[in-house]
């Protein structure tokens, strides 16, 4: 995070305004999701594992770990575990099927 956008928290902390530009907006995204990075499901995206156990849920936070690989953290919809957070690579979602339009 740049020291700009890290005074700009403290500021906004201090004085209780909860207002960023746009630029560091954008500043918080990179430090979240590097550019270049093939993050295709934003934050607030529905999401379901597609395979194994099931877990819709909602994208809360994408990042990359240490060796670069893209995670996402996944808030659970599902009743019997709603709320519960875990985090997933790419490869383990997938955007929910459109429901085919009834006779």
């Amino acid at each position: 995070m740049s020291d700009h956008l890290a005074s700009a928290i403290r500021v906004a902390e201090q004085d209780g305004s909860a207002t960023l530009t746009l630029k560091q907006l954008r500043e918080i995204a990179a430090a979240v999701v590097p550019e270049g990075s093939s993050a295709t499901m934003p934050v607030g995206s529905r999401v379901r594992k597609h395979s194994g156990y099931p877990f819709p849920g909602e994208v809360r936070a994408a990042f990359t770990n240490r060796a670069g690989d893209l995670r996402y953290v996944v808030e659970a919809t599902g009743a019997d575990y709603v709320g519960m957070l875990h985090i997933f690579s790419p490869a383990q979602l997938a955007l929910p099927q459109e429901k085919e339009p009834g006779p």
